[in-house]
């Protein structure tokens, strides 16, 4: 990547366009990194989206819910789907509400606690949007 320029990315949810990313800002990421592992997101997450994982769900990733686990798609609550790598570190984040049968919207990693908290906010507040509409 060249320094201060990055391909048109948009915030999730939104048609606001992320800010650059400055070759001196990487020291001051203080959020996800390539040794956070999926029990510090996981802690994260439920302690503040209150968002709970499919306990049978086995494997290296998992599936974020708000509220009561749902996987059929035409009422599904599926927030996010979090994979990891070696030694249970965060490979990618995957946006469930923002993400369609022909396109996977993932979060640009890394990206600040603050950030990623209002990313996440987004896609509830996208997927209770969703539940309007559907009833």
């Amino acid at each position: 990547m060249i320094d201060g320029f990055r391909p048109e990315t948009y915030v999730p949810g939104t048609l606001e366009k992320c800010k650059p990313l400055r070759r001196k800002d990487a020291g001051e990421l203080l959020g996800l990194r390539s040794n956070m592992t999926i029990d510090e997101l996981h802690s994260f997450l439920s302690s503040t989206f209150d968002l709970v994982t499919d306990p049978v769900e086995r494997g290296s990733a998992h599936t974020y819910f708000l509220g009561n686990v749902v996987w059929h798609p035409s009422a599904t609550t599926r927030i996010l789907h979090v994979g990891c790598g070696v030694n249970n570190q965060v490979s990618h984040i995957k946006l469930c509400v923002s993400s369609d049968n022909n396109n996977s919207v993932f979060v640009r990693l890394p990206v600040t606690w603050p950030e990623l908290e209002q990313i996440v906010a987004n896609e509830i507040s996208l997927q209770a949007g969703n539940r309007l509409l559907s009833t």
